[in-house]
């Protein structure tokens, strides 16, 4: 009966659905100021980014109840509510008063140039330090940092590198001996009372500056980003060094919003998307720095309405009724997904439906001329891999894998046993930036993306069984994902008048091969202002390699551009 089903909606798919608008559900047109409207008053300057637990957010969540009790959909949250309710971590509160790093002179900026991390525990300290190069121990690949001076870290402050031979090369013997906390674990087993991390390559891992848990080894941990002090440490090395750590973590309360279209059918699909945003920035921002509103029209505000059109036409539409529909807007969602996370395991726990499958829109109003759609996930489950054949309308035939190129909010209902896809226009130059606003979202694209999706539910046969893949691996681990692009700049640490100014660039780097020469003044990268060193650092920590970026840059105060592929 499975194969029998299946085989009969990719018939029924491929040959109604391939060639002819007339078997494609057709446009919409209406919903063409309805997406425009609703994403301009998502993505408002009102809404300040809609950042989990603050106003803008509650403004967003107002105009959700609104809108799903004009179609009239049910409340499906906690008690009977639209809001299902859960603890959401915050960005842990570092005491700036009683956090610091000094020896003689040096008094890093906290928050800048030095900050705690989540690997530090609170205290005071005043110790000597120990430099112990990169604080890797790997007999396997006969290399050991610590071979010579086990005995040496008693009653001191362990110094780590965390640059790497061979790096940023993930692929080098060593590197699977890099990660932050393991490096200083090891420092504390030898006998380390604090650790200070530096990383004057640029090009090792680095500890995040925000973060929700503490997850503590003991000791205080600082990183130490202060490009001058990082210079001048051997002048040190056995002097004594102040060191405070003060920090403490806090919740809030979260709320998902649910939705329920009850049409007494057995199987109930998901429809998804994530209604808060990165406020003025943060962790996940590609603005690092950058404290502008971010508006996240297209992430993800352009989901949130796909979803809402969706049901507009599900609930009217007898075709659609052999479903039931369950609509999810999550928040918490940058970056760890939170809310996605506790609404899979309540459906663990409470097992009340018998899920279909989920689909997530997750940023889909950059289509462009290309008619770029893509959908990944599709094998999660064997029903899910019909989108490899030929389903096209409105002359958009998406690009699917079976596989998912990262974690996101429907392999995060994957414990649940749901199969689950990811819909989306793709990544762009202003995904997570201030300038993802409403004026870029290409309201037409959304239209045609609806009229495909609502296609595919038409046309699924209402004996289908829908299981879950248990052999399907949701996320593949990959190689890279500590790698980090190394444009080939060498900074003048001293030049302090606006951008980074370039004192020499590394032979045959992007750099290099971009014509950046040394002196030039790099005033930004992407679009965005570059405002000092410390900027430039906090860039560099997302570029990733096999990217093109843009460094905008004046030399002998004529402006130019090097583009360079990293």
């Amino acid at each position: 009966m499975r194969i029998v089903s299946f085989l009969v909606l990719l018939c029924t798919i491929t040959l109604h659905a391939q060639d002819g608008a007339e078997t494609c559900v057709p446009e919409d047109s209406s919903s063409i100021p309805r997406f425009s409207e609703g994403i301009r008053q998502l993505a408002s300057p009102d809404n300040a980014g809609r950042a989990p637990g603050s106003g803008g957010a509650e403004l967003a969540v107002n105009f959700l109840i609104d809108y799903l009790d004009n179609l009239g959909v049910q409340p499906d949250g906690d008690n009977g509510d639209w809001r299902q309710r859960f603890v959401l971590p915050r960005p842990v509160v570092v005491n700036d008063a009683a956090t610091s790093l000094t020896f003689g002179k040096f008094n890093p900026k906290l928050g800048k140039a030095v900050f705690a991390t989540e690997h530090s525990n609170n205290g005071e300290l005043n110790m000597r330090t120990r430099f112990v190069k990169h604080g890797i121990e790997a007999p396997k690949n006969d290399y050991n940092d610590y071979s010579w001076r086990k005995r040496r870290l008693k009653r001191r402050i362990a110094v780590i590198d965390l640059g790497y031979p061979n790096a940023p090369n993930p692929y080098t013997p060593l590197a699977e001996h890099i990660n932050v906390r393991d490096r200083v674990q090891r420092a504390v087993d030898y006998g380390a009372k604090g650790v200070i991390l530096l990383n004057p390559s640029l090009m090792g891992p680095e500890p995040d500056k925000e973060y929700d848990f503490i997850d503590t080894i003991g000791v205080p941990v600082m990183f130490l980003r202060n490009p001058k002090m990082t210079r001048k440490l051997k002048r040190w090395w056995g002097k004594k060094v102040e060191m405070s750590v003060q920090q403490s973590e806090r919740i809030m309360e979260g709320e998902n919003i649910l939705g329920f279209v009850d049409n007494s059918a057995p199987y109930t699909i998901v429809l998804s998307a994530n209604y808060d945003g990165l406020g003025r920035g943060n962790r996940a921002s590609n603005a690092p720095g950058n404290t502008d509103v971010h508006p996240s029209a297209d992430h993800n505000a352009s989901g949130v309405l796909m979803v809402l059109e969706m049901l507009r036409k599900l609930k009217s539409d007898p075709a659609f009724k052999m479903f039931n529909y369950q609509v999810v807007f999550f928040t918490g969602t940058y970056p760890e997904r939170y809310g996605a996370k506790h609404f899979a395991q309540k459906v663990i726990n409470e097992a009340t439906r018998e899920y279909a499958f989920h689909i997530n829109f997750d940023a889909v109003g950059r289509m462009g001329d290309g008619k770029n759609l893509y959908i990944e996930g599709t094998g999660s489950s064997v029903f899910l891999n019909i989108f490899h054949k030929d389903l096209i309308c409105s002359g958009i035939q998406a690009q699917v894998t079976p596989t998912n190129s990262r974690a996101w909010v429907h392999t995060d209902l994957y414990p649940a046993k749901i199969p689950g896809i990811r819909v989306t226009t793709g990544l762009h130059s202003n995904s997570y930036k201030p300038s993802d606003d409403p004026s870029r979202i290409q309201v037409n694209g959304m239209m045609g993306i609806a009229s495909l999706m609502q296609t595919f539910l038409k046309y699924i046969p209402s004996d289908v069984v829908f299981e879950f893949d248990e052999s399907f691996e949701g996320v593949p681990q990959r190689a890279n994902d500590h790698m980090r692009a190394n444009p080939g700049i060498v900074p003048d640490f001293d030049y302090r008048e606006g951008g980074i100014k370039v004192q020499m660039t590394k032979p045959e780097s992007p750099a290099f091969v971009a014509g950046l020469h040394a002196g030039d003044i790099i005033t930004h990268i992407d679009g965005f202002a570059l405002k000092d060193i410390y900027h430039y650092m906090d860039y560099i920590t997302f570029l990733k390699p096999d990217t093109r970026v843009v460094f905008k840059y004046t030399r002998n105060g004529r402006p130019g551009n090097a583009i360079m592929d990293l």
